[in-house]
């Protein structure tokens, strides 16, 4: 994906919940220096973020963070509506079954149809967790979520779709 060619200035976090999405969103503001803005003393007690969380990392960048809780839908809806360009980044689990019972039940698929329904163009799935398995192992899971999500997101027709995988 050629980021400088896009126009967009945000990436907007989504995904089922305990996929990764705040940890990943920690991880690039450590990254920028930012520390602790991501989660509230609330959430960290309740362990799941409620409101999307919007935060500016540089004067072109901006990281949103969505929860992930089917409760919480209408925020993850107003945290992807929010901001036109935004790339959604899709946070998937390597973790046995994490991935499965997501996509199966549909809640994977749910938060692809209402990106892509609310305008975004740019999809990055990031297969976390992968710390998990011994490097030939995490070549063949990822290869698997992205056989299985490869299809279902081709019918999306999103203009870009990129696989990245990492742990925090």
């Amino acid at each position: 994906m050629h980021i400088e060619h896009c126009i967009m200035h945000s990436f907007v976090l989504i995904g089922h919940v305990d996929h990764g999405k705040t940890t990943l969103g920690e991880k690039i503001l450590e990254f920028y220096g930012i520390r602790d803005r991501l989660d509230s003393e609330e959430e960290k007690i309740r362990s799941k973020t409620q409101e999307f969380t919007f935060i500016k990392l540089t004067d072109q960048l901006r990281l949103i963070d969505t929860p992930g809780h089917q409760s919480y839908i209408r925020s993850m809806i107003e945290g992807l509506s929010r901001f036109e360009g935004s790339v959604a980044v899709l946070m998937v689990s390597a973790r046995e079954q994490e991935f499965e019972k997501g996509f199966e039940r549909g809640q994977i698929k749910e938060d692809i149809i209402l990106a892509r329904s609310l305008g975004l163009l740019h999809l990055i799935v990031f297969i976390t967790k992968t710390d998990l398995y011994l490097p030939p192992s995490v070549a063949h899971r990822c290869g698997n979520i992205k056989n299985t999500l490869g299809p279902y997101l081709n019918k999306m027709a999103f203009s870009t779709v990129t696989f990245l995988s990492g742990s925090g």
